[in-house]
This record gives C-alpha cells, sequence and structure tokens, in this order.
C-alpha cells in the first residue's frame, strides 16, 4: 500500500538540495528551446518551420543514449556513469554558452539560409539531455533511495524554470504578427497636352525601407534579449555540474552513500558486476538489511518488465502524445482554460515528486491502478482534442473546469507513477535504473 513516510531523521537537506539541482541539469537544455520558441520564429529564416526541424534534431540526438546504452552492456567495466555524466555536463554547459553568441549565425544549405548556429548547438544539446535519462539515474543509486524523489524534483524543475524564465521575459508578447512602418509618397498626377482624349496618370510609390524589421520588433516587445535567455540556461547547468562534483567529493553527501564508490573487480567472476554493493557503514549510511525490509523479495523478471512497461507508457503519454494535443483539448474552452492547464501541468511535475516524500508507494497494484487511471485521464484529453473544435460542453464553465481537471490529473497521475516506478526500481540496484531510464528515452 501507500506508505506514510520516506524522509528519516538524518535526511540532509543539503544532498537533497544538490539532487534538486542536479536533476535540473537533465532536460533543461532542451525545454529551454521550446520556451524560447515565439521569439526565435521571428529572428530566424525557418519562421515557424523551426519547431519541425527542432522535433527532427531531437530524435535524431537519440542516437547518443543508444550508443551510450550499447557500450554499456558490452563494457561495462569500461564504461562508467561519472566521467559519462562529465562529458554531458561540460558539452552541455559549453553548448549553453555559445548559444548566447551564435543562436542567430546563419549559413546557407542548398542555396538556402538556415539557423546554422542554433540547429548544431540545439543537436549537441539535445544530445546531453538524452543521454542524461541512461545516466543521471544510474548515478543516483549511489545514493540512499530516500534522494532518488529530490533528484526528481529537480527533473520536474528542468521544465518549469524555462518557463518561468520566459514569461519574465515575456516571451509571449514576441507570437504573432507586427505593422511594419511602410511609407508611401505618391507623385503629382501628369496630365498629357498632346491628345485632349486621353489622360495619362502616373503614379510613383517609393517604399521607405522599413525602420524595424519584425524580429526589431520581437526584441523590443520583450523584457530582455534571448542572448541574456541563454545566459541564464547557462547559469542553470554550471549550477547542476557544481551539484553534481559537490555530490562526488562532499564529505557531507558521501556520508549518504549507499553503494561504495568503486565497481566489483574484474577477478571476482562470482558476483554480479554493476549492481549494487554492501553498504559503507563508516560513511554513515544505512545497512543492507533496511532496504530488503523496504522492498520485500527481489522484482521477478516478469514483474521487472512490466514496471518497465509501464514506465515506457505513461512516458510516451506525458512526452509525445498529450503536449502534441493539449492546446486543441483546450484552446476552444478559452484562454483562460488553456493558461491554466499550461501552467498547472508544469506545477504539478515538481510538486508530485516533492510529495512522494511524505506519500511514496511501494505497492505494484497501485502503481498499476494508477497507470490506468492516468490514461483514461489521456483518453479523455484525447477524445477532447479529436472533437476539436466543438469538444464536449463548449461554452460552459463546467466544460472549461472539466478540461484543466483532467489535464492537471493526467500531469499529477503519471508522475506520480514515474517516481513510483523509478523509487521501486532504485531499490533493486544500479542496473535496474539504467533500464528503467532505457524505457523512458
Amino acid at each position: 500500500m501507500v506508505s506514510v513516510a520516506l524522509l528519516e531523521k538524518d535526511t540532509s537537506w543539503t544532498v537533497c538540495f544538490l539532487a534538486v539541482c542536479f536533476g535540473i541539469g537533465s532536460w533543461v537544455a532542451t525545454n529551454s528551446l521550446w520556451v524560447e520558441l515565439p521569439i526565435m520564429v521571428n529572428c530566424l529564416p525557418e519562421s515557424w518551420n523551426l519547431a519541425s526541424y527542432l522535433t527532427v534534431i531531437i530524435q535524431i540526438a537519440n542516437i547518443a543514449p543508444l550508443t551510450y546504452s550499447l557500450l554499456k552492456y558490452w563494457k561495462p567495466n569500461v564504461v562508467k556513469e561519472v566521467p559519462a555524466i562529465y562529458v554531458v555536463l561540460v558539452t552541455g554547459t559549453a553548448s549553453c554558452l555559445l548559444l548566447a553568441f551564435f543562436w542567430r549565425s546563419i549559413g546557407l544549405v542548398g542555396n538556402e539560409p538556415h539557423s546554422i548556429g542554433l540547429l548544431i548547438l540545439a543537436f549537441t544539446l539535445a544530445m546531453t539531455d538524452c543521454t542524461s535519462s541512461v545516466a543521471y539515474l544510474p548515478f543516483m543509486a549511489t545514493f540512499r533511495e530516500v534522494y532518488m524523489p529530490a533528484y526528481l524534483v529537480g527533473e520536474g524543475l528542468s521544465g518549469l524554470l524555462p518557463g518561468l524564465v520566459a514569461l519574465g521575459q515575456g516571451a509571449r508578447n514576441g507570437a504573432g504578427c507586427f505593422n511594419t512602418n511602410v511609407t508611401t509618397t505618391t507623385a503629382p498626377t501628369k496630365i498629357s497636352t498632346t491628345t485632349a482624349s486621353t489622360i495619362a496618370t502616373t503614379v510613383t510609390a517609393t517604399p521607405v525601407p522599413q525602420n524595424l524589421t519584425l524580429c526589431d520588433q520581437t526584441l523590443r516587445s520583450v523584457n530582455f534579449s534571448p542572448e541574456v535567455f541563454w545566459f541564464i540556461l547557462f547559469g542553470l547547468t554550471v549550477a547542476s555540474a557544481v551539484a553534481f562534483i559537490a555530490m562526488n567529493y562532499l564529505p557531507l553527501a558521501k556520508k549518504h552513500y549507499a553503494v561504495l564508490d568503486n565497481y566489483v573487480k574484474p577477478e571476482d567472476n562470482n558476483k554480479p558486476q554493476d549492481t549494487e554493493l554492501n553498504c559503507n557503514n563508516n560513511s554513515g549510511c544505512h545497512e543492507k538489511h533496511d532496504t530488503t525490509e523496504k522492498k520485500g523479495n527481489a522484482l521477478s523478471f516478469k514483474v521487472f518488465l512490466a514496471l518497465l512497461f509501464m514506465q515506457a507508457w505513461v512516458n510516451g503519454l506525458s512526452n509525445g502524445v498529450i503536449p502534441s494535443i493539449q492546446s486543441y483539448a483546450t484552446l476552444p474552452y478559452g484562454g483562460t482554460a488553456f493558461h491554466l492547464t499550461v501552467t498547472l501541468y508544469s506545477i504539478a511535475n515538481p510538486l508530485t515528486s516533492f510529495v512522494y516524500f511524505w506519500v511514496p508507494c511501494y505497492n505494484r497494484l497501485v502503481i498499476a491502478v494508477l497507470t490506468l487511471l492516468s490514461t483514461v485521464c489521456g483518453v479523455v484529453i484525447i477524445v477532447f482534442a479529436a472533437m476539436s473544435p466543438s469538444p464536449p460542453l463548449l461554452g460552459t464553465s463546467g466544460g472549461a473546469a472539466l478540461t484543466v481537471i483532467m489535464n492537471v490529473g493526467f500531469g499529477v497521475l503519471v508522475t506520480y507513477v514515474k517516481v513510483a516506478i523509478i523509487y521501486l526500481l532504485r531499490l533493486q540496484g544500479r542496473r535496474a535504473l539504467f533500464w528503467c531510464g532505457v524505457s523512458q528515452q
């Protein structure tokens, strides 16, 4: 059933804060690209086709976690999480910094102008963020299970924080149409005297160059420039990198390790490799039997596959299906309903992860029921979107309330299911978290 407490007396809020900061760096870069899109489309040659370019680029970037996963599977003693995460953090941080300088760099591809700087850096950022799913989660197995929800809070904030920065920037003001300042002068009418029946009227229209381009008007309508936005993003990635370094070297953090720093030696052929090791009591972590009491027996292979399937299912719904149709399901009910849905949906992710500290769930049946309920909410949202622009109860406050409740309820349920499955697999060791990351991706 659902437990009443996950926090323990010796839980360190400092380590929790570090885990949150570390989790923020997981998807903050890719989410930032999307929230800055309304401004960039008015300044770059792809215009609104830029969203399609980014979608394709992000999908192609999945080659990075695929490559990492294969190398991790074939060479588990060579490929380690910590060096891989350092590569991810350095690449992501450098790319964010370069974006501030090169996001408007244009080049010719096939005799057509394209945003070479943005597209290349978006690809590197997408590779780092996609790889975080299969690298960050196994690393968190280094710490006691109580710190896993803190990391997931940070992962949720990786979507909320860029949105809040974009709201402060006024990115919504950048979308839309602007009047162009074009002045037209007309020459006096000239009447020819050579033929009385013929009147020749010559009108000369001389367009005066625009004082402001569409991009200039967009940039003047926001509170600060995209360059400042990318510098803020750079600061968030730096904070994530600093938190990761502290989690590896800070003595306070090491006291809360649940596993040893090293892996099983290759010559120990009788021991499984890359799994959770015995507890180092000298570092202050819990003994092995404490974890065993919580998780009970090890999961069977069928149950393990079922949890991975549920994780893949809810991630497919929440990261792919629902966001792509959410506007169709909510906009017909008005701007207020749409704004509430988007805002509360963003808040639901980190808030639900935080609530899991006090209301954790270890029961696989409860997790399955919650997965079913989230699917029902998702189906309702899909039906509303399919019936757009005339969904049920259109023009009524009840309809607007229903669509907001369905969307926010869906966000709460899928987030809780994600956290519960990750926590349950955390109790099974590092390799289980690796496959959890694979299923998410």
